[in-house]
Parts: C-alpha cells; structure tokens; sequence
C-alpha cells in the first residue's frame, strides 16, 4: 500500500488513500492521548 502511493503520487487515487491514512493516524493519536498509556506496542 506505501508503495502504491509512492509510485502514484499525483494520482487522484492515491491522494484519497493519503488523506484516510491521515485521518487514521490522527485517531490513533488522539485516543493514545485520552488513554495515556504509550507502549511500544
């Protein structure tokens, strides 16, 4: 998945893909905040 979005950078698809995994990232951090127990797992 990481390197289809490398290989299509400037592909509409892969913009989209860019964005939802932004989003995920930005959940998984807020609830890492609110639970505030960082692990390495």
């Amino acid at each position: 998945m990481i390197f289809n979005l490398i290989k299509n950078k400037n592909s509409e698809k892969a913009q989209s893909e860019n964005e939802d995994l932004i989003k995920i990232v930005a959940l998984l951090i807020h609830a890492a905040k609110i639970d505030e127990n960082y692990s390495e797992k």
